[in-house]
């Protein structure tokens, strides 16, 4: 529901005067507020009596500003069905009420000192919100006058006389038409403002009077009736004109998809195409005899006063507006409005026409703020690549640097305006780590660039890697280069690059540690090895059954822990770089044979079965003793977690790869335990600690697999059914 649309019910219903009635409607809503002096429209949500102008009328608030949660109406009942309508309905009754809307009328700071305010019968509402809030400025010289056509129609005159008086201002009854001598005889023309409020054949009685006495037009304010000037284009000659079958200009009109209304003089309507009834969502019935304002009001006070300025000066107006359909739905549009001139060029009708912009004018909103959101977002992120430690650097699609950030200024020496518009590849030459000059058509930045590298962020700076800062010295860097595709077009490459030196010397130490350590553990720990071997055979005489348990443990530990060292030597080569493939070709059936002969005695032992369901004769070319490896861990792996059943293996073809499946009857793996699968140091499905290890096995046979082209991978996994592990090789062509 829009803003200005307010939930209501009847709260009372007052007989004032001869067909004169009070209403009394609650506000159902925390955010309606309204000045003196406005006016709402009172939606009836189903008439009980049929009414071709709709089931809405716009009514003046009588009631006092202060009152947040309830507003009250004064209206004759000219016995329409709308208003028998309103009249019948019981308290309690549900409303809507629409507004507030109006300008003309407010006097809170909008007045002259010296004001007469002229009402006719219910015209006198908006003022009487005024008297009754207390809303005219202190010093105003304001005098009221109270017209009505007889003294049963006359009401509130009690109450109009005692704010006045409290006001000191004049308050002065008139039964019959207005003439002059109703008005204080002290009374200053020049300086005064005249507010003519009531139907249409009193505001054309008051005016001529006032014209007559020197008032000028610009000194009188009007808000929903206006002085019907000679020769004003009635209703029936709209029908004439609409009717004549030999005019074209009505078929125009009709068949125009633009909104066009033909009002009076007095902007009453008397015409409306069916463009108009489709873009206002009123029927051309509800719009005759209505001005404007049913589908208006929205625009500021200032706008409609130039506007009413602007049709009275030069008669006509263009501009864009914001008016509300039926169902209460905003709207833009274009306004044109012409004035329709008689023989001796008086205004006696106007042409409005609407151009319905909603659309082109949200669109135009949306690119704007989708403009100063780009604008947002280049700024932020120009301040946080400015920013960040990294060196970064974009290059269009030539490979020249279009920009640099602060990182790369600080790594490499460089000013911005020394290599902006340069080639990357030629103002900071690249060497590998023998010192030799790697090709500007092998650097990353061109082999994205010619398209070599298509997709995705790709790393293609090593740590054997350096750069050549502007004083000469050496940037070990790391970093990656990423194509910039626009719309499916390559249109550059951003680098973002950060110097590793200190992590290159931290890996050397920690390398040379790790040399030391594993050379002097696996020194003992060979020669421990070696003696309990000799111990249990029985070369140093026999020994109980009691200790050669213990010694068992011992020899179990023993491999344990040469095989942590082992892990930990791989695990620290892997990651510099440094783990030495040697690569050959191989019947990979031949290899899965070997490694089960090894196996099945130690799987046996252990209870279980150990076959190669399906083997294919493939050849591969690999590092075999890593391959094995790979196998070894897979297959320990099985026997930790098999208690009964068996461990099956198999090979297939598929496409360009082998494919090696490993089974088992295991206890399986927890659903989210296989997110944790290949990292470092991770055992998942562990039983109460009954089997240990590094948690390294599966972590560096998925680097060995893939740096010798495969991949390695959990196929499936159930809780209480086993696991399937695989991992592929491709075939040599």
């Amino acid at each position: 529901m829009p803003s200005w649309r307010h939930l209501a019910r009847l709260l009372s219903k007052s007989l004032l005067a001869k067909d004169t009635y009070e209403l009394t409607i609650g506000i159902e809503s925390d955010n309606f507020t309204f000045k003196a002096g406005q006016y709402v429209w009172v939606i009836i949500p189903e008439l009980k009596f049929p009414d071709a102008k709709g089931n809405r009328r716009a009514f003046s608030i009588a009631s006092y500003q202060q009152d947040r949660d309830k507003i009250s109406i004064i209206f004759r009942d000219t016995g329409s069905g709308y208003k028998k309508s309103l009249l019948t309905l019981a308290k309690s009754a549900r409303v809507e009420v629409d507004g507030p809307f109006g300008s003309s009328f407010v006097f809170e700071g909008n007045h002259s000192k010296n004001s007469v305010i002229i009402a006719g019968g219910t015209g006198i509402a908006p003022f009487l919100a005024s008297l009754r809030s207390h809303a005219i400025r202190i010093g105003t010289k304001l005098t009221v006058i109270f017209l009505n056509s007889s003294k049963d129609r006359s009401f509130l005159t009690d109450e109009l006389a005692r704010l006045t008086s409290e006001k000191n201002f004049p308050f002065i009854q008139v039964v019959g038409q207005f003439e002059w001598s109703s008005l204080p005889s002290d009374l200053l023309v020049d300086e005064c403002t005249f507010y003519v409020s009531g139907p249409q054949a009193m505001v054309d009685s008051v005016v001529p009077v006032l014209l007559d006495h020197k008032a000028k037009p610009e000194s009188m304010v009007f808000e929903q009736c206006y002085p019907t000037p000679p020769g004003n284009l009635t209703l029936k000659d709209i029908g004439q004109f609409i009717r004549d079958k030999n005019n074209i200009g009505p078929k125009v009109i009709e068949q125009s998809n633009q909104h066009i209304v033909i009002t009076d003089a007095n902007a009453v309507v008397l015409y409306a195409n069916e463009a108009a009834e489709k873009i206002t969502g009123y029927a051309q019935e509800e719009m005759v005899g209505n001005t404007p304002r049913l589908w208006g009001g929205l625009m500021s006070p200032k706008f409609y006063k130039e506007f009413w300025i602007g049709k009275r000066t030069i008669g006509s107006f263009a501009g864009e507006i914001t008016n509300r359909r039926k169902n209460g739905e905003n709207y833009k549009a274009i306004v044109r409005i012409s004035p329709i001139l008689d023989k001796v060029k008086n205004i006696i009708a106007y042409v409005a026409m609407e151009e319905d912009i909603t659309n082109r004018v949200e669109l135009t909103e949306r690119l704007e703020k989708h403009r100063q959101k780009l604008i947002e977002d280049s700024a932020r992120d120009e301040a946080i690549f400015r920013n960040i430690g990294e060196g970064m650097v974009i290059l269009n699609r030539l490979g020249e640097i279009v920009f640099v950030n602060d990182g790369f200024e600080k790594l490499l020496g460089y000013q911005r305006n020394e290599v902006l518009g340069k080639k990357m590849v030629d103002v900071v030459p690249k060497y590998d780590e023998n010192g030799v000059l790697v090709q500007a058509i092998k650097r990353s930045v061109e082999r994205v660039l010619s398209g070599e590298i298509k997709l995705g962020s790709v790393s293609t700076l090593t740590k054997t890697h350096y750069y050549l800062t502007k004083s000469g010295n050496k940037v070990y860097i790391t970093g990656v280069v990423t194509p910039i595709i626009v719309e499916d077009r390559l249109i550059g490459a951003v680098q973002i690059f950060r110097d590793i030196s200190k992590e290159k010397e931290v890996d050397r130490l920690k390398d040379e540690f790790l040399s030391i350590a594993s050379h002097e553990l696996r020194t003992p720990l060979s020669a421990i090895d070696g003696i309990i071997s000799m111990i249990r055979s029985g070369e140093y005489g026999e020994i109980s059954a009691e200790v050669k348990g213990a010694l068992d443990d011992v020899n179990t530990a023993s491999d344990r822990l040469i095989k942590l060292v082992n892990d930990l030597l791989n695990l620290s080569r892997i990651q510099a770089g440094r783990l030495k493939y040697t690569l050959s070709i191989f019947d990979i059936s031949r290899l899965i044979n070997e490694v089960c002969d090894l196996y099945k005695p130690i799987v046996v032992k252990q209870g279980l079965g150990l076959k190669v369901s399906e083997n294919v004769s493939a050849a591969v070319q690999a590092d075999a003793d890593k391959v094995k490896q790979v196998m070894s861990n897979l297959l320990d792996n099985a026997m930790k977690y098999t208690h009964h059943g068996e461990i099956d293996i198999k090979s297939l073809i598929d496409g360009k790869l082998v494919k090696i499946f490993i089974t088992d009857t295991g206890v399986g793996i927890e659903e989210a335990d296989k997110r944790l699968l290949f990292g470092k140091f991770q055992q998942v499905g562990l039983n109460n600690g009954q089997h240990s290890g590094t948690g390294l096995g599966l972590h560096i046979s998925r680097e060995m697999i893939k740096k010798m082209g495969g991949d390695i991978w959990l196929e499936k996994s159930e809780i209480g059914n086993g696991s399937v592990f695989a991992f592929s090789l491709p075939l040599k062509i």
